[in-house]
């Protein structure tokens, strides 16, 4: 059974892998808003996703560390947190 936090992090690895595709924050909003729970089959709360989308958070912006400096590119980060603002959004709903 995976926790909320493996299911972000395997959703950000497949953002990463899949930027570039226009339907890739649907794809994460389907996978999400399909998830029950295994032993009472209910769906996921606004908070129970809004907490898997902060582990996605988590995950695609983690600094890298590299010889006493964090490594950051900048024009990545902002693209990344349109994604997770529009996964965030479709939460709230």
């Amino acid at each position: 059974m995976a926790t909320f936090k493996d299911l972000g992090i395997e959703y950000a690895k497949y953002i990463k892998l899949n930027r570039n595709n226009p339907s890739v924050v649907n794809e994460i909003i389907k996978k999400i808003d399909s998830l029950v729970f295994t032993d009472t089959s209910k769906p996921l709360s606004k908070e129970d996703k809004l907490e898997i989308i902060k582990y996605i958070q988590d995950e695609l912006l983690k600094k890298k560390y590299e010889d006493g400096h964090f490594i950051v590119e900048a024009e990545d980060s902002t693209e990344l947190v349109n994604l997770i603002q529009m996964l965030q959004d479709n939460a709230q709903k």
